[in-house]
């Protein structure tokens, strides 16, 4: 049976990227788990492993105990989870951690190059992964994967992130980011502590191109426009748990970017919500299995490859709502998810997935990791 260290409850995914009129990827289906996930064929590598601890570290539910029951069950494996409640805590603790704290951590696509940066992730060897081929082509090889010729991220899950909001106040939902202004929703808006995503937001609001590298002068510009909804704000939380509490205890009727397993989360206290894409559009993202340095790699390995795996993912698709980058797992899923991710490859020539802010821009115009960072802070105590 996993076992978890809590750090914060359902803390999942922060994202940034940008597609307008992009295929959304609802969430949580009430369905059942697969009936029989099949036992994997005993390995060298997995009897190696029969009775220990893989330790992961990551967002909460990309560990999820459904899909790991063959490793857990059949090699009695345990799984050790640390979580982290947005993408800068999961790269402070690899970082802080001693070498080999970790075996497999799980993060979004635009944190990669830090890890790279600071030398926390190793190689992974494709050959190793039994499901790498059966990855649609979009997610072996993106730039934030490969360096010099070598991965270093294993794509398992994508989609974006909307406007939600609770019909009961907000019938017809929103057609702009910047309806988000309008004097009715003064104190009824609820944001997340992220500034990537919040930041994207305030740019495609004011038509900034967020797939590139956004210069200083547009970073003021979103600035700008942040402040002017700050007042908008009933409370900025720090995980999208919070934000799904807030939005059912109905303190707040809409939110500015969320992520869609909220709506579940709200349903399970009794409360209904809808989603959103405005007009110009919402933010795109890619979380990835990586292996950190000192890892166990023969447990990561594991690991990634049961995640990756035809049932792994449908297990993950069905709890979480997600387009899943393994191509044979539509066919897997229940028919009315079939039917959303039926056509994947319109969904990702629609789904870009922009680079995070560089931490050290060649261009001096362009806009560093660390001036999003600022520019937020400030926000937040202006």
């Amino acid at each position: 049976m996993a076992k978890a260290t809590k750090v914060s409850r359902r803390e999942f995914l922060v994202a940034s990227a940008a597609l307008a009129g992009a295929s959304m990827l609802t969430l949580r289906h009430a369905v059942p788990a697969l009936a029989d996930t099949p036992t994997p064929q005993p390995t060298p590598d997995l009897e190696k492993l029969r009775g220990t601890t893989i330790n992961y570290l990551g967002w909460e539910g990309y560990d999820y105990a459904g899909a790991l029951k063959p490793l857990t069950e059949t090699y009695d494996i345990t799984v050790n989870s640390t979580y982290g409640g947005n993408n800068e805590e999961i790269f402070s603790k690899l970082k802080a951690g001693s070498a080999g704290q970790y075996d497999v951590i799980s993060i979004y696509h635009g944190t990669i190059e830090a890890l790279y940066v600071n030398n926390l992730i190793q190689p992974i060897d494709t050959e190793r992964l039994t499901h790498w081929n059966d990855l649609y082509p979009a997610f072996r090889n993106q730039p934030w994967q490969v360096r010099e010729g070598k991965v270093y991220s294993v794509p398992f899950t994508f989609g974006n992130t909307p406007c939600t909001y609770n019909p009961e106040f907000v019938p017809d939902g929103i057609e702009s980011w910047n309806d988000l202004l309008k004097p009715e929703f003064k104190g009824k808006i609820v944001t997340l502590d992220v500034a990537n995503q919040e930041l994207m937001v305030a740019m495609l609001a004011v038509g900034i191109d967020i797939n590139r590298f956004v210069t200083r002068e547009e970073l003021q510009q979103a600035k700008e426009w942040y402040l002017k909804l700050k007042p908008q704000l009933r409370a900025i939380v720090p995980s999208y748990g919070e934000m799904a509490d807030v939005l059912a205890r109905k303190e707040a009727w809409l939110t500015s970017g969320s992520w869609t397993a909220i709506i579940g989360w709200a349903r399970e206290k009794g409360v209904e919500l809808k989603y959103v894409i405005p007009k110009e559009g919402v933010a795109g993202w890619c979380d990835n299995y990586l292996i950190p340095v000192g890892a166990n790699v023969d447990a990561a390995y594991a690991f990634i490859n049961q995640m990756t795996s035809p049932e792994g993912a449908r297990e993950l698709a069905v709890y979480l709502g997600q387009g899943m980058t393994n191509s044979k797992v539509v066919p897997l899923l229940p028919p009315e998810m079939q039917a959303e991710f039926a056509d994947m490859d319109a969904v990702l020539a629609k789904t870009p997935f922009p680079p995070d802010p560089p931490l050290e821009p060649e261009d001096p115009s362009i806009a560093s990791n660390a001036e999003w960072l600022q520019t937020w802070e400030d926000i937040k105590i202006s």
